[in-house]
């Protein structure tokens, strides 16, 4: 406990693998980067409301961290903040949220959903790569861009919900999704990257929203491992435009017609 302290500088308890709790007071403003990083046997953290922003490895490594509360003020979470909090099974991102970094909750392998506020924007890459429970994921209205291989590895992953304000997929953005078997692109996709659903081997049923046919990095977009998708569904009077499209062609047998 520190009464009287408001800022607690970068590494100040890596390491410490012995330390299982510690309350942060209320007047605490300020954490550096890997404060906490590899307490291995930390088990929980409240972030107090005057703390905005959660620097980069600040748990990193945390094995046994299994709960974690962040304040309604949070406006930052940097890059692999919580990276291999592998006991971790829920976080609530709060809706105040503008940035969040690369690897920020990679390995988190039990988190099993997750909501994501369209307050963020654009997401980075890898952000939730490797969290092998996770089998739900909300994106909230206002993210634009998911960042590349940001769910990759997310073996259990089921349920995909995408918000109409998206235009980006990056590379290898659902890569190894090997339980995921559909999911819906909105009409606000302009583009997809390479890879984008390479080793989901369940995927069977990719529907499509966007009137015209999104742009593909190239040929290996819509693979999955080494087949192409069972079902693409688009737009029925769009059929000819996905048919006839640059990459889009290489599937044109598994192309037809949607309403929706």
């Amino acid at each position: 406990n520190f009464p009287k302290c408001t800022s607690i500088g970068n590494s100040v308890f890596y390491n410490c693998t012995s330390l299982a709790g510690i309350t942060l007071p209320d007047n605490v403003e300020e954490i550096g980067s890997s404060v906490f990083e590899k307490c291995e046997n930390l088990l929980s953290i409240t972030i107090p409301s005057k703390i905005t922003e959660i620097p980069s490895y600040a748990f990193s490594g945390c094995s046994s961290l299994s709960e974690v509360n962040l304040n309604e003020n949070i406006v930052e979470i940097a890059q692999w903040a919580f990276a291999g909090c592998t006991e971790l099974e829920e976080i609530v991102l709060p809706s105040s949220l503008e940035t969040i970094g690369d690897n920020v909750f990679k390995g988190c392998s039990k988190i099993e959903s997750i909501e994501i506020p369209g307050t963020l924007g654009k997401l980075p890459n890898y952000v939730f790569a490797d969290c092998t429970s996770l089998t739900s994921v909300s994106v909230g209205e206002g993210v634009v861009e998911l960042g590349y291989r940001i769910f990759n590895g997310c073996t259990s992953l089921t349920s995909v919900s995408l918000p109409e304000s998206l235009t980006k997929i990056d590379y290898s953005a659902f890569q190894n999704c090997e339980s995921l078997e559909t999911i819906t692109i909105p009409a606000s996709v302009t583009s997809i990257g390479s890879s984008a659903f390479y080793n989901c081997k369940k995927l069977a049923s990719l529907y499509m929203k966007p009137i015209a046919p999104p742009t593909l990095e190239d040929a290996r977009t819509l693979q999955v491992g080494s087949t192409n998708l069972l079902s693409i569904y688009v737009p029925t009077g769009s059929v000819d435009a996905y048919k006839t499209a640059q990459y889009w062609s290489s599937y044109a047998g598994a192309i037809s017609g949607y309403e929706f």
